[in-house]
Protein backbone atom coordinates (compact mmCIF):
# COMPACT_ATOMS: atom_id res chain seq x y z
CA UNK A 1 0.00 0.00 0.00
CA UNK A 2 2.84 2.45 0.46
CA UNK A 3 4.35 2.03 -2.88
CA UNK A 4 0.65 2.73 -4.51
CA UNK A 5 0.76 5.79 -1.93
CA UNK A 6 4.04 6.71 -3.16
CA UNK A 7 3.66 6.75 -7.20
CA UNK A 8 0.25 8.83 -6.32
CA UNK A 9 1.78 11.39 -4.75
CA UNK A 10 2.25 14.00 -7.13
CA UNK A 11 3.81 16.39 -4.55
CA UNK A 12 6.28 13.77 -3.69
CA UNK A 13 7.02 13.67 -7.75
CA UNK A 14 7.70 16.94 -8.12
CA UNK A 15 10.33 16.77 -4.54
CA UNK A 16 12.21 14.26 -6.55
CA UNK A 17 12.42 16.12 -9.83
CA UNK A 18 13.32 19.02 -8.58
CA UNK A 19 15.48 18.22 -5.79
CA UNK A 20 16.67 15.04 -6.54
CA UNK A 21 17.24 11.74 -4.12
CA UNK A 22 18.42 13.06 -0.96
CA UNK A 23 15.38 16.06 -0.95
CA UNK A 24 12.93 13.66 -2.11
CA UNK A 25 13.95 10.68 0.53
CA UNK A 26 13.95 13.74 3.61
CA UNK A 27 10.44 14.49 2.69
CA UNK A 28 8.79 11.12 3.26
CA UNK A 29 6.71 11.03 6.04
CA UNK A 30 8.03 8.29 8.84
CA UNK A 31 4.46 7.19 9.96
CA UNK A 32 3.05 7.21 6.34
CA UNK A 33 6.00 5.63 4.66
CA UNK A 34 7.74 3.78 7.75
CA UNK A 35 8.20 0.50 5.90
CA UNK A 36 9.52 2.15 2.58
CA UNK A 37 11.84 4.07 4.81
CA UNK A 38 13.42 0.90 6.80
CA UNK A 39 13.62 -1.04 3.10
CA UNK A 40 15.74 2.06 2.10
CA UNK A 41 17.85 2.22 4.48
CA UNK A 42 18.57 -1.79 4.61
CA UNK A 43 19.49 -1.40 0.98
CA UNK A 44 21.76 1.91 1.16
CA UNK A 45 24.01 0.27 3.99
CA UNK A 46 23.95 -3.39 1.89
CA UNK A 47 25.70 -1.63 -0.83
CA UNK A 48 28.26 0.32 1.39
CA UNK A 49 29.16 -2.96 3.41
CA UNK A 50 29.48 -5.02 0.07
CA UNK A 51 31.74 -2.66 -1.04
CA UNK A 52 33.98 -2.48 2.32
CA UNK A 53 34.02 -6.00 1.44
CA UNK A 54 35.44 -6.26 -2.20
CA UNK A 55 37.96 -3.28 -1.01
CA UNK A 56 39.38 -5.89 1.38
CA UNK A 57 39.52 -8.88 -0.60
CA UNK A 58 40.87 -7.11 -3.28
CA UNK A 59 43.69 -5.46 -1.27
CA UNK A 60 44.23 -8.94 0.29
CA UNK A 61 44.98 -10.29 -3.63
CA UNK A 62 47.75 -7.66 -3.52
CA UNK A 63 49.31 -8.58 -0.38
CA UNK A 64 49.20 -12.36 -0.74
CA UNK A 65 50.75 -12.51 -4.30
CA UNK A 66 53.19 -15.23 -5.97
CA UNK A 67 56.58 -13.87 -4.26
CA UNK A 68 54.50 -13.60 -0.79
CA UNK A 69 52.12 -16.87 -0.31
CA UNK A 70 54.19 -17.80 2.51
CA UNK A 71 52.70 -15.07 4.92
CA UNK A 72 50.94 -16.68 7.79
CA UNK A 73 47.23 -15.80 8.77
CA UNK A 74 48.39 -13.52 11.64
CA UNK A 75 50.56 -11.07 9.28
CA UNK A 76 47.84 -10.99 6.80
CA UNK A 77 45.41 -9.90 9.57
CA UNK A 78 47.86 -7.50 10.12
CA UNK A 79 48.38 -5.98 6.90
CA UNK A 80 44.94 -5.82 6.15
CA UNK A 81 44.07 -4.25 9.06
CA UNK A 82 46.94 -1.61 8.48
CA UNK A 83 45.97 -1.52 4.11
CA UNK A 84 42.10 -0.94 5.14
CA UNK A 85 42.61 2.32 8.01
CA UNK A 86 42.60 5.81 6.68
CA UNK A 87 44.37 6.52 9.92
CA UNK A 88 47.75 8.66 9.34
CA UNK A 89 50.65 8.24 11.71
CA UNK A 90 52.08 11.36 13.79
CA UNK A 91 55.80 11.62 12.45
CA UNK A 92 56.32 14.90 14.73
CA UNK A 93 55.63 12.55 18.04
CA UNK A 94 56.71 9.53 16.76
CA UNK A 95 60.58 11.27 16.30
CA UNK A 96 59.89 12.85 19.21
CA UNK A 97 60.06 9.66 21.53
CA UNK A 98 62.55 7.96 19.41
CA UNK A 99 65.49 7.18 22.17
CA UNK A 100 67.76 6.55 18.71
CA UNK A 101 68.15 6.70 15.23
CA UNK A 102 69.88 4.80 13.25
CA UNK A 103 70.80 5.89 9.69
CA UNK A 104 71.35 3.01 8.50
CA UNK A 105 68.07 1.73 7.92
Amino acid sequence: MELINLQSDLALKETFLNGGWNKFFCALSSEKFSNMKRFVFKMMVLFGSTYICEQAFSTMNINKSKRRSLLTDGILHSELRISTMNIEPDFKIISKDASQFHGSH
